[in-house]
């Protein structure tokens, strides 16, 4: 009995890396395989299993030939990684140092295309119907993929909320840098119209996004919370390094920087969100307007 639930247990990984590769797409070998081990037991390192006396019978037809006996490498066991957003996973590590190829493509990308899916899916169904209408099975269903696959990535629908929120700020801010970028050394009225419009462009024109930015973040949980908090504050520190890009390291703004700038994104976030929901081209160049003398007051 003891043999037997030791066998079990030693077994437990390498069934564990066969499931891996099935969810991570990675076809099953034709034919069928068999494998006899007498038993099954740790290298000294801990890091593989070792069977050194196993029958592996290649193709079905020779499955009574036992005389095709060949001595099984240990399977390696890779290491287990932990994410908040991604879940445990389990590698698999390969002896030549090279990544596992699945249709040309390495399996670590097509995880990362994955997750890229479950974002987006997540984006459109947060984005119409509600973080609180929504189910793990219908972002699964919209994303074309598999639950065991959801948790192959986020821990659970929170976590991927967190994941479409962080990827709405990161484009967002990446819209402004360029656009900054592109103004060169305009003056700051100019600057100041430049970001306004790059951000209520980046976030208010898409409903999904805005919805999912100023709506369904708020008071999800407490995590959530401080995560938007923290958000926000990165938000903060960008502005204040245009504030003091723009008058120079010697200008400090009534009530000083960080009043100045947290005064500003809470406005510009508020005029955004309400543009956003049924605003239009003409109304947008007004809010621009708008926010733009309220940062150069500061100024």
């Amino acid at each position: 009995m003891a043999e037997h639930i030791t066998t079990e247990i030693s077994g437990a990984a390498s069934a564990l890396l066969w499931l891996k590769d099935r969810l991570d797409g990675v076809p099953a070998q034709t034919s069928c395989t068999i494998t006899d081990a007498d038993w099954l037991v740790l290298t000294p390192d801990g890091m593989a299993l070792s069977a050194p006396s196993s029958a592996r019978l290649l193709p079905r037809s020779s499955e009574n030939d036992r005389s095709r006996i060949e001595h099984r490498p240990p399977i390696p066991i890779g290491p287990v990684r932990t994410d908040p957003t991604q879940g445990t996973r389990v590698d698999a590590v390969i002896a030549s140092g090279s990544p596992r190829v699945y249709n040309g493509r390495p399996v670590e990308d097509r995880r990362a295309q994955r997750r890229e899916q479950f974002i987006a899916a997540g984006l459109a169904v947060f984005g119409e119907q509600g973080y609180q209408g929504t189910s793990i099975t219908m972002v699964c269903k919209a994303a074309g993929l598999a639950r065991a696959q959801f948790y192959e990535h986020f821990g659970n629908r929170e976590l991927l909320l967190l994941a479409v929120y962080d990827m709405i700020q990161a484009d967002t801010r990446r819209a402004v840098i360029e656009a900054l970028a592109e103004a060169g050394d305009a003056d700051a009225a100019t600057r100041a119209r430049i970001a306004v419009r790059a951000y209520a462009g980046a976030i208010g024109m898409d409903p999904h996004r805005a919805r999912v930015s100023f709506v369904e973040i708020v008071g999800v949980s407490a995590d959530v919370e401080k995560h938007r908090v923290d958000q926000r504050e990165i938000w903060v520190e960008f502005f204040t390094a245009e504030l003091k890009r723009t008058r120079g390291p010697g200008f400090v703004p009534a009530g000083g920087f960080r009043a100045a700038a947290t005064g500003f994104i809470g406005a510009l976030m508020a005029l955004v969100h309400q543009w956003s929901i049924n605003g239009s081209g003409a109304e947008l160049e007004d809010l621009v307007e708008v926010l733009t003398r309220f940062l150069i007051s500061v100024m």
